[in-house]
């Protein structure tokens, strides 16, 4: 008799799951306005910096690139011959 319970209970309980899963659709998202992100916040200096990439990528072929943080960001000026 307690085994049936526990059976009635878990069948009764799947079925409220599977129902109120089936009653509430997942909202479609927005497609009518892209996204583009939240705007930068540093004064042009991301996209000063990657100009500067595409410059130096027009100068001629680079051997090894390092974009990074502010550990990269100092080699350019302690050592511009590598």
């Amino acid at each position: 008799m307690r085994c049936r319970l526990i059976q009635t209970l878990l069948a009764l309980s799947t079925s409220v799951l599977l129902l109120g899963c089936a009653a509430t659709p997942p909202a479609a998202p927005d497609r009518t306005t892209p996204s583009l992100g939240s705007p930068k916040k540093d004064g042009g200096q991301f996209l000063s910096k990657h100009e500067s990439f595409l410059r130096r990528d027009r100068e001629g072929p680079i051997d090894l690139l390092f974009i990074g943080d502010s550990i990269t960001e100092g080699w350019h000026s302690k050592a511009p011959s590598l």
